[in-house]
């Protein structure tokens, strides 16, 4: 395939009466998919130029699998974004990439009310339900809607089919653009490297507007002519049972295993039929691991990737004694020291990655980007070894970002957004170990006089996005400080950390 646009045209040649996706009990063939989005698309092209930067605001539905493929049958730009962001960050993210047009549902429209006002490249909004809002489009009454259905999918995409945020390995949150040529290059390695097929059935739980979701769980499900079971929200029982009902492919994240072992079932769900089991976002313990596999029968493979530069490698086995596996095909790594030499194998060293899927830049940081794209590599900030049999094994991070379950958390950004609270005088922000999501937010307060946590949880709430809200609230008379002025954060870590 030349483009992301045709995937859906593939699968519309091929089996067009066939389910493509299933979401709450609704199957939509590869027919139904390729229409809808050939009517977004040419709604949007009566409206807007060729070429356009199309905001994706939508939790998992089918409706953003839709619009994503009508951006690129467009030629433009999927901006994609995080239904769990503050307004303020919405709006930042459609001023940045200049968005024109944004496809979202009702309820997460109502917080951004005069959003068109505010933005200044914004002209339409299409919402993804039945109900109306002033100014905006209805997703559901396309038909009626569009004169013609946009043509065929376009033999080449332009050169940014997809736009995304990320705290990345250093910092505030950047853009990061990456080219349907790109995005199919890892669609093909990740797809060998698991053996996914039209047989497969892949369930898909982690969010599509992160790179994980949407590479592994959407576009590489659809590219290889698999049937995709989407859900959105993860509630253990239930997932068992889909798993049970012939899954073949498992999108999941070390949470989702953990719930699994903690979840009383009055019957033993019949995996065998779940071939792949993957796991991302944070380190898999060996306990969670092990439970899993002698309670269902499931091994599960880590996966490393980044969204800069996709999924790196695969846990081809489902042995812990391989951690995150072989690079995929095209992903080359290397592990250096401080002073960027290579080290032998069994040596921790920083891991830095060559691929021509990778993203080249941070789009407007130019100094963001020569720090960590350096002469056509992506250094990634995280340590890592590499074992003789040449499977990948993280052993830590050199930078100070907060992972949770995957999605990086700059202390800097949080620390400035509670800053602006009128009643707090000083601030710190710190990662603590988590059980579940690898790590947690822990802010440390100096107040003037006595501020309620809810107050600071909500404060944070309205400027900030969900997984960047601290779960942890101390308050201290005043902060532990070296001689010259620095914050001693370690002497922070250890009260409800």
């Amino acid at each position: 395939m030349t483009s992301i646009a045709a995937i859906l045209d593939h699968g519309l040649h091929n089996r067009p009466g066939d389910a493509a996706l299933l979401f709450q009990g609704r199957h939509f063939t590869w027919s139904a998919l390729a229409e809808a989005s050939t009517l977004l698309a040419a709604l949007i092209g009566e409206a807007l130029p060729r070429w356009a930067a199309i905001g994706i605001l939508l939790p998992n539905r089918p409706e953003f699998a839709v619009a994503l493929f009508a951006a690129a049958r467009n030629n433009g730009t999927a901006v994609l974004l995080d239904p769990r962001a503050g307004a303020a960050e919405v709006e930042r993210i459609l001023a940045d990439c200049r968005v024109e047009a944004l496809v979202t549902t009702p309820s997460l429209l109502e917080p951004l009310r005069g959003l068109e006002q505010r933005c200044a490249d914004l002209r339409a909004v299409i919402l993804a339900g039945d109900a109306d809002s002033p100014g905006a489009l209805a997703f559901s009454k396309l038909p009626g809607q569009v004169k013609e259905a946009a043509g065929p999918a376009p033999e080449r995409s332009g050169a940014h089919a997809i736009c995304q945020y990320t705290s990345g390995v250093s910092g505030y949150p950047k853009i990061i653009r990456r080219s349907s040529d790109q995005l199919l290059e890892e669609i093909d390695g990740f797809t060998e490297a698991i053996g996914l097929t039209a047989r497969d059935r892949v369930c898909t739980i982690p969010p599509l507007h992160h790179s994980y979701g949407l590479m592994t769980g959407l576009l590489s499900p659809l590219h290889a002519g698999a049937e995709l079971l989407l859900r959105d929200g993860f509630v253990p029982g239930p997932v068992l049972e889909t798993l049970a009902s012939g899954v073949t492919v498992f999108i999941g994240v070390p949470y989702f295993y953990q719930l699994f072992l903690r979840t009383h079932l009055d019957t033993h769900p019949d995996l065998s039929n779940v071939r792949v089991a993957l796991s991302a976002g944070a380190p898999l313990d060996a306990d969670t691991a092990t439970g899993c596999r002698e309670r269902f029968g499931m091994h599960i493979r880590p996966l490393y990737g980044l969204t800069e530069t996709g999924v790196v490698s695969v846990n081809r086995s489902g042995a812990e004694g391989d951690g995150v596996g072989r690079p995929i095909r095209g992903m080359a790594v290397e592990l250096v020291d401080s002073q960027g030499h290579p080290v032998p194998d069994g040596t921790a060293g920083e891991i830095v990655l060559t691929s021509s899927a990778a993203a080249a830049e941070y789009f407007h940081l130019p100094e963001a980007s020569r720090e960590t794209f350096r002469d056509g590599r992506f250094c990634t900030g995280d340590l890592g070894r590499r074992d003789t049999g040449g499977n990948l094994h993280i052993t830590g991070r050199i930078k100070t970002l907060i992972n949770i379950s995957g999605k990086k958390v700059d202390p800097g950004e949080v620390e400035q957004a509670l800053s602006s609270h009128p009643r707090v005088r000083d601030v710190a922000v710190l990662g603590c170990p988590h059980p579940s999501f690898g790590e947690a937010v822990k802010v440390v307060l100096v107040t003037d006089g006595l501020v309620e946590r809810m107050e600071i949880t909500r404060f944070c709430r309205e400027r900030l996005a969900a997984h960047k809200v601290p779960s942890i609230i101390e308050f201290v008379e005043q902060l532990p400080r070296s001689a010259t002025g620095k914050v001693l954060k370690k002497e922070l870590i250890h009260n409800g950390g």
